[in-house]
């Protein structure tokens, strides 16, 4: 059994303790309020092989309890702290985005960091970790999604109290090389709207609405719906018939339709099985001003007004029809996965014997017209739904060299003019 000896003064405690070794060790304690009853206890700092270095380890104590930095709690380890931290966010984000952050925790973090303490885990170790995996090959935009997902989970931890400092603030991560998004020419759009149509009026009417695995669906309104408004593929999915005011022309978009990745997961409500996958109507934007409205032109009033016919008979002939109100949807109303979209517009572009790009540059292309013909930045970015008006310059950065000739052009216009004064 181990004998104490040892001396308490000023709320601090130094004791030497011998094991049955005989070897001596020194345990250094300071008081502290307890934080659930408001009591002075005791709070062991540690064990240190000499009586100097427990008397300045309790002086550190000391000094982290007086500016609020000394963690009271049981020390974790960094697997068990992420483990509680997903806990909470349950219910504040969605599924889809609760399940990339459990990948992130379960194949990255927790196999390098996991069994590290909490109030041990040093910004050196983690900055060592992105290292070794951006040498190791992982893809940069990887890892900064780890990064996001852990520096959220550590400064909770410094919220909470756990520690008093987050491991993974202020570190140097892997850029992510940005390049001008590849879009198409007016002329392009023309054309790859005119095979739309062309491909939607050959397209049988009871086949019009079903995406099989072969051959393009008849979704001639949707293509209106990402380059000429600029709607994300899962927002134009989302889009119901209740959300177009056909007097003011404009849609409302606040639901979105995504890919469903919670493996194994009993279906709610508003999730329809999809052949081998599921898809889910996710009733809320990602951002505040994802939940926009858009003017429409009046190309995609025409092309909404013809689908909203053909759709009807369909609906009328179905033996099963969802009520979801979908405007782009299967053969029974249910809502098109999203890379079903992907599919039929690679097989119409090459129809259409267009430069390839992906679905996601309709937007781009889309962005691109209206900057170029002179639309404000602002009025762009609100139309796309961005955050905020420096997300969508620094995005098409790519058409600014063009707004600077039309704003040099017309500076030496106004200089011409004659003043009224």
């Amino acid at each position: 059994m181990a004998r104490k000896t040892g001396s308490q003064n000023n709320g601090r405690s130094i004791e030497k303790r011998e094991r049955t070794s005989g070897k001596p060790h020194w345990r250094a304690r300071i008081e502290v309020t307890d934080p659930d009853t408001a009591k002075l206890r005791w709070h062991t700092v540690g064990t240190f092989p000499t009586k100097t270095q427990a008397q300045q380890e309790a002086e550190k104590a000391i000094q982290d309890r007086d500016s609020g930095r000394l963690a009271l709690t049981p020390d974790k380890t960094v697997a068990e702290w992420l483990d509680l931290w997903i806990a909470t966010k349950r219910g504040s984000v969605s599924d889809n985005t609760l399940r990339d952050y459990e990948i992130s925790i379960r194949k990255h973090i927790k196999p390098v960091l996991g069994s590290v303490k909490l109030r041990s885990l040093t910004p050196t170790q983690v900055q060592r970790q992105y290292d070794a995996w951006r040498d190791g090959g992982m893809h940069p935009r990887t890892i900064q999604h780890t990064h996001s997902v852990f520096n959220q989970a550590l400064a909770h931890a410094v919220r909470l109290g756990e520690v008093y400092r987050n491991a993974a603030a202020d570190l140097t991560k892997p850029s992510i090389r940005k390049r001008p998004p590849h879009v198409w020419t007016i002329d392009h759009v023309r054309q790859f709207l005119d095979a739309s149509l062309e491909h939607s009026r050959t397209t049988p009417a009871q086949a019009g609405l079903i995406h099989g695995t072969k051959g393009s669906a008849d979704l001639w309104p949707l293509w209106h719906l990402l380059v000429l408004e600029g709607m994300r593929r899962g927002e134009a999915l989302g889009l119901r018939w209740a959300d177009i005011n056909w007097e003011r022309k404009t849609a409302h978009l606040s639901q979105t339709v995504i890919p469903d990745r919670r493996a194994g997961k009993k279906l709610a409500e508003n999730d329809m099985p999809i052949g081998l996958s599921r898809v889910v109507i996710q009733p809320r934007m990602k951002t505040r001003a994802g939940a926009r409205t858009v003017r429409l032109t009046d190309e995609t009033i025409t092309a909404l007004k013809a689908h909203r016919t053909r759709q009807n008979a369909i609906r009328l002939a179905a033996e099963t029809w969802y009520p979801h109100d979908l405007i782009i949807c299967t053969a029974h109303g249910t809502p098109i996965e999203p890379p079903v979209v992907t599919r039929c517009f690679q097989n119409l572009r090459m129809v259409a014997g267009l430069p390839r790009i992906r679905v996601h540059d309709l937007r781009h292309t889309s962005a691109t017209m209206l900057l170029r013909a002179g639309v404000p930045a602002k009025i762009v970015s609100e139309r796309l739904g961005h955050a905020s008006v420096g997300i969508t310059m620094d995005l098409y950065s790519h058409v600014t060299p063009d707004m600077q000739d039309g704003a040099a052009e017309a500076m030496s216009t106004i200089l011409k003019m004659k003043s009224t004064a």
